[in-house]
């Protein structure tokens, strides 16, 4: 559209540095107008679908600016449905239930390791609808493709139940059968449907390109590097994260909304409680990407990919992962933050009186002056 949201209804024109031209959206009139043209199409309501919401997560307060605008405008007979990523921002104002009335999570909803049956049948359902759009011949289903329940279970847990990696991965394999249909048969049975190799070759290659694509993100390829370590060392390819406000302002952090964004991470369950009674709060279960960790799992053997919701609950929820970790450690290296030597308060550059005053918001002891002098330049 060209516009960056401003609060209050103000639009400012983007792509011309040399224009000041600043208009204001009346909310009224647009709300009114819509009412309009609801009443002369003759229909009963106006449905706006926003895709990538999360797009918006790298322009400063454009979600909120926008999710209030939202708020002022949606009303009986006009919605909306707002499509994002977690930790890639919120809806702000917005709540779930009330302006937003539906919630559709298919990665919460297509949990393989909670549900393997309800996967199944969706994953079914989904080449078959597919094939009679394109076909229209009731006879043909996802059968002529896959005849074999245990490749067809590969297949969903390849895409970590992810309904763009299942297609993206299910097109990889079909061509490679295609391409061996084509070639003169060699002696022996020929392949009459996609074949566990060729589900398997295009898995690794799923994974091989996702994280090709990734290397240019340094942050969040040191935070998946960093959660390999993890599952390496304790065999699993799940993690539990404790559900803290500090956890999940680390998991908001670009390292890890980026692995999440770009589906190398996958949340399977939360609030599970902890193995350990010592650990009071709730945990949040998640999966590394099968793709992206074949070798680990398959030709490695480093670790076992869980498939079942029974590991989930005797192991998994032993392993806890702290992503506050490898966020503090990237802040310090880059300059970001400074702990207190005493308390280990976190000193940003931004706490211009503490370093003024060599003074500790935390603990009150003093800040070094070499330490002062090293964080201030």
């Amino acid at each position: 559209m060209g516009l960056i949201m401003r609060l209050g209804g103000v639009y400012e024109t983007r792509g011309d540095s040399s224009s000041k031209y600043i208009s204001y959206l009346d909310i009224e009139h647009i709300s009114t107008t819509l009412n309009k043209i609801i009443k002369t199409l003759k229909i009963k309501t106006i449905t706006f679908y926003i895709d990538e919401w999360e797009k918006l997560y790298y322009e400063n307060d454009a979600q909120k600016f926008l999710a209030n605008y939202i708020n002022k405008i949606i009303d009986n007979p006009i919605y909306f449905w707002i499509a994002y990523v977690p930790y890639r921002g919120t809806l702000h104002p917005l709540s779930i239930g009330n302006d937003l009335q539906h919630r559709i999570d298919l990665d919460e909803s297509l949990i393989y390791e909670s549900d393997q049956q309800s996967c199944i049948k969706y994953f079914q359902d989904f080449i078959d609808k597919r094939l009679q759009h394109h076909l229209h011949r009731p006879d043909i289903s996802n059968s002529v493709l896959i005849n074999n329940k245990k490749n067809f279970e590969l297949l969903i847990m390849g895409s970590m139940g992810n309904p763009r990696d299942f297609g993206t991965i299910l097109v990889h394999a079909w061509s490679e059968f295609v391409a061996y249909r084509s070639m003169p048969l060699k002696r022996g049975g020929a392949f009459q449907y996609v074949s566990a190799s060729m589900i398997k070759d295009a898995i690794k290659s799923d994974g091989e390109k996702k994280l090709l694509n990734f290397n240019s993100t340094p942050h969040a390829m040191a935070a998946w590097r960093d959660l390999e370590d993890f599952a390496i060392r304790n065999k699993t390819s799940h993690v539990a994260v404790e559900e803290t406000p500090e956890n999940h302002s680390a998991l908001a952090e670009i390292d890890f909304s980026e692995l999440i964004y770009q589906r190398l991470l996958h949340k399977r369950m939360d609030r599970v409680s902890a193995k350990e009674s010592s650990i009071k709060n709730k945990l949040s279960i998640y999966a590394l990407s099968y793709s992206c960790t074949y070798d680990h799992h398959q030709r490695d053997k480093k670790f076992q990919f869980i498939t079942r919701y029974e590991d989930i609950h005797n192991r998994v929820r032993r392993y806890i992962y702290d992503p506050c970790k490898i966020i503090k450690q990237r802040k310090l290296t880059e300059g970001e933050m400074f702990p207190c030597r005493t308390c280990g308060f976190e000193i940003t550059p931004k706490m211009k009186h503490a370093w003024e005053r060599n003074t500790c918001p935390g603990c009150g002891n003093a800040i070094t002056q070499r330490e002062a002098e090293e964080s201030a330049s």
